[in-house]
């Protein structure tokens, strides 16, 4: 490669997207010249326009080749706009490291590059569909958007739409004919530059207000319109073409369990209507339509000169069409609550094997659960908590980190994202977030911060690590009266509780009870400690002190042990 190449653009939000790579010469630091790849995310670069920007986010990601290998990829953040209107890496890799055949990123001299891109929606930017898909809408009126995808979908039913062109209207009525206004909409959607407007056809139908849209669902919609162009068929040229492209057979029947006596009927249908509640795929719902019902008890069959039978009823399809419609019952009546409810069952090619891990326990091998990958945080904390059996307001989770196998930084309960979101990054083969129980719930936990610090007893005999949760805008004094709630005080001790700092085993005197916890911040080197006040140093007089303690072997940097504060007193003799 010697030039910039540009990508053949992909639409996002309405805009064409494209991946520019080109070489790139720089200098390493002890001035060598090396040569790397430019990789950036181009946005709109055709636009004749001036004022558009759009901000999204994108991962730019090298492809691997070889089987093992993760590819490379790096992230972006930028408000694309016509002076800036593409954003990347001058050096993404070096060159060295892209030919590498160890890499694995090069395959006969041919590399891979992919952008995944999540953009906010667009200001200031005409879209004209018709140019950059051929294609054009149709206009909602308001509550048929259900009508709008029935149309487009019966649109590139090439066969339909012959015919349709096909029928007579030469004297119909251009108010009340059906036949007529689906015509005109299938002409304009073929040949128009603009939206298609669907008034004259719901007009047509009697629908005129947006009550009328809303009483009729997608269903008998369909059902209206193909007996109504049925009908227009009839002793025309295209007559049979509702029937041959949508009419399916079914036999329903009712066969006698202690008799041999067997009840049919043949039936046509042009949609079946499929129930998907607690079904994991369209098989399911199909294998729920066509089991059978046992007749038996009050409800035996009654077979005539047989008399009463236990029986089986179903149904058996006998033929499909070449396009079948499928009604999924989203809505059904639910009578506790009254009203229609909406159930989002999917289908099982979006579920996915994610593995939950204990953050506090070494190489946990955890537990694997299948889950969708379009649950929200709480449901899946939800499922979790069942498999635990604890309170989902208990768990806390962390998502896997990228260049380590190990947790990152906390999730909040509030992530309104999707499962999919949180396992996006991880490697392809393994779906992993790590999870911690709680003592209080995570929502509160959300407004505290986690302190680790050590108690140690009076007698400076028992150490102990304490993990404390006081909110996180308050005080030495809020952390203070926290750790007070998981010491037990003896019956002569003062009650009152200091905070120190220790570092290399030496004691020093701690922040004072007003300094805000957000400036506390530990390290390596440095740990607090609590632990109670001695009577005897409750009120220090003003020829009294407290003298820092430290043991050390040989020399005083070799320090060791538990360091302590001892009161001194100045005492003048004469």
């Amino acid at each position: 490669m010697k030039d910039s190449q540009l990508s053949p653009p992909c639409f996002v939000r309405n805009l064409p997207w494209k991946i520019m790579v080109m070489p790139r010469s720089s200098q390493t630091q002890e001035r060598q010249p090396q040569r790397s790849l430019g990789f950036f995310l181009q946005c709109n670069g055709e636009s004749e326009s001036s004022s558009w920007s759009c901000y999204a986010v994108a991962e730019l990601r090298l492809l691997s080749c070889k089987e093992g290998h993760d590819s490379f990829s790096r992230k972006i953040q930028h408000l694309f706009y016509s002076k800036e209107n593409d954003w990347g890496f001058s050096h993404f890799m070096t060159w060295q490291d892209v030919l590498d055949p160890e890499k694995g990123y090069i395959k006969d001299d041919t590399i891979t590059l992919e952008v995944h891109v999540i953009a906010d929606a667009p200001h200031g930017v005409s879209w004209d569909s018709k140019k950059h898909t051929g294609f054009v809408g149709l206009k909602n009126q308001g509550a048929t958007c259900y009508m709008n995808s029935l149309l487009q979908t019966l649109y590139f039913t090439n066969q339909l739409r012959k015919a349709v062109y096909k029928m007579p209207t030469e004297s119909d009525d251009s108010s009340k004919s059906v036949a007529l206004a689906l015509q005109r909409v299938f002409h304009e959607l073929q040949f128009c530059d603009k939206p298609v407007g669907t008034k004259k056809l719901t007009k047509s139908f009697g629908w005129e207000t947006l009550d009328s849209f809303m009483q009729h669902d997608v269903q008998e919609f369909l059902r209206v319109l193909l007996d109504k162009l049925e009908s227009k068929m009839k002793g025309t040229c295209v007559e049979g073409t509702v029937p041959k492209l949508f009419e399916g057979k079914m036999v329903s029947f009712i066969k006698c369990k202690n008799i041999d006596y067997t009840s049919k009927r043949v039936e046509t249908f042009y949609d079946i209507q499929l129930n998907i509640k607690g079904k994991k795929n369209i098989y399911e719902s199909f294998d729920d339509y066509v089991s059978t019902e046992i007749l038996d008890g009050d409800n035996k069959y009654d077979a005539g000169e047989h008399g009463l039978q236990e029986a089986e009823k179903g149904v058996m399809f006998s033929s499909f069409p070449p396009i079948l419609h499928l009604h999924l019952m989203r809505f059904q009546y639910d009578p506790i609550t009254d009203c229609s409810v909406k159930f989002n069952d999917r289908d099982l090619s979006s579920r996915i094997e994610v593995s939950f891990c204990d953050k506090t326990v070494p190489n946990d091998i955890g537990f694997t659960m299948e889950l969708s990958q379009r649950i929200t945080y709480e449901q899946m904390a939800r499922a979790v908590a069942q498999k635990l059996q604890t309170d989902p307001y208990l768990l806390q989770f962390f998502k896997c980190q990228n260049y380590k196998d190990s947790p990152g930084i906390p999730l909040k309960c509030t992530f309104d994202g999707t499962l999919k979101e949180l396992v996006a990054n991880c490697k392809p083969k393994v779906k992993k977030l790590f999870y911690q129980q709680l003592s209080i719930h995570v929502n509160e936990l959300e407004n505290k911060k986690q302190f680790k610090c050590i108690w140690v007893s009076s007698n400076l005999k028992e150490e102990k690590e304490i993990v404390l949760y006081p909110n996180k805008n308050g005080t030495v004094m809020n952390l203070l009266e926290e750790a007070k709630k998981q010491i037990e005080f003896t019956e002569n001790s003062s009650g009152k509780l200091r905070i120190l700092e220790i570092i290399s085993n030496r004691v020093h005197i701690g922040p004072k009870d007003d300094v805000s916890l957000e400036t506390l911040a530990t390290n390596s080197s440095k740990i607090y400690r609590i632990e109670e006040v001695p009577s005897d140093e409750l009120n220090l007089l003003e020829d009294e002190m407290l003298v820092p303690v430290a043991h050390f072997y040989k020399d005083v940097f070799s320090t060791f042990g538990i360091p302590f504060l001892f009161k001194m007193k100045h005492v003048s003799f004469s």
